[in-house]
């Protein structure tokens, strides 16, 4: 029996529209995706990316998830290589941004990896996500 939640939801908000929100998460994931705590951003070597024409998650250029959902500015969703699913939701919030990120299906996962995603995961992730945004806004 599983020591964890079936899935697990993180929502920010940030100040852009949701079509740059959408663009700065899918165009722009190396820049701000670390996938451990304190861990400097990617470099060329671990380049993560979504490539929407093929409908894949790249990470060094390894398929690690399939994009089943493509909708610019308003949602993707893709299926990790574990058989989870992961969805991300633009919604309009004023003149800001409300990033919704659902990862679902952890129960398929070992008790250890899920209660990892689910402590350190997503939560973490739109958080850096936010925070990358913020920053990007300030330079501007």
């Amino acid at each position: 029996m599983s020591s964890h939640p079936g899935s697990v939801r993180a929502t920010v908000v940030v100040d852009v529209d949701s079509d740059t929100a959408f663009e700065v998460f899918t165009d722009e994931v190396a820049a701000w995706y670390r996938p451990i705590r304190g861990a400097p951003k990617l470099d060329a070597d671990e380049l993560m990316r979504f490539d929407e024409p093929s409908r894949r998650v790249l990470r060094n250029e390894t398929e690690v998830g399939r994009i089943t959902v493509w909708e610019k500015g308003r949602r993707l969703v893709w299926v990790d290589r574990r058989d989870t699913e992961v969805e991300v939701r633009f919604e309009p919030h004023g003149t800001q941004t409300r990033v919704t990120l659902e990862h679902r299906g952890l129960e398929r996962l070992s008790p250890e990896d899920g209660l990892s995603v689910v402590q350190y995961g997503w939560r973490r992730l739109a958080f850096q996500f936010e925070e990358y945004v913020q920053q990007k806004q300030e330079e501007s």
